[in-house]
């Protein structure tokens, strides 16, 4: 990355964070007009998403791609969009190109979500499965896991998956301190969830 990109972009950065998102996207599209960068597009996406303008979002990210096909943070974020708007068929179809080159586990965890939210329980199942092998601690997989266990009744796995991942990491996921204290109550009494 050149210096005159890097100061664009911390200095995008720094009016973003002070909520002068209007500027930062000017600023943005400025450099963007002289240069491209997968940067650029990530931090207007930024912008985007703090001005609540899903369309921009879309629209940067994908033009970003049509530049830099290959880059695996457009696509990711892309991907994220597209599951919070409940489009999780775009999602899927933007991440098949990350999935056969030995994805990251992000990369893995927005699949695994994306099929999940279309529908394709068994599939998504497989693939927080994938993840916990290689990554047996990871929260997020555990927590997806849980809450698809949690949905076929089998509350045994569920409370047991859902208290690894509090162990693991519940000050990142406030929701699973919830998920623990709300839907087993048991927890709050300190006996194991996974033994009930």
């Amino acid at each position: 990355m050149s210096p005159a990109l890097a100061k664009t972009l911390e200095d995008a950065r720094a009016l973003r964070v002070s909520g002068r998102h209007q500027e930062a996207l000017a600023l943005l599209n400025n450099a963007r007009q002289s240069g491209n960068a997968p940067a650029l597009h990530l931090a207007m996406a930024e912008s985007f998403e703090a001005l609540n303008m899903p369309s921009g979002i879309e629209q940067v990210l994908a033009e970003g791609i049509k530049v830099y096909p290959n880059d695996a943070a457009l696509r990711l974020q892309l991907a994220n969009h597209y599951y919070r708007a409940d489009r999780a068929e775009d999602g899927l179809e933007i991440l098949a190109p990350l999935l056969e080159k030995n994805p990251a586990v992000e990369i893995l965890l927005t699949h695994a979500s994306l099929l999940k939210a279309a529908g394709i329980e068994a599939e998504a199942r497989a693939c927080f499965e994938t993840i916990l092998r290689t990554h047996p601690d990871n929260v997020a997989a555990l927590a997806n896991l849980g809450d698809m266990r949690l949905d076929e009744r089998d509350y045994k796995k569920s409370a047991a998956l859902f208290e690894q991942a509090l162990a693991n990491d519940a000050n990142k996921h406030p929701c699973l301190k919830q998920a623990g204290a709300g839907l087993f109550p048991q927890r709050r009494s300190g006996k194991s969830l996974a033994g009930q």
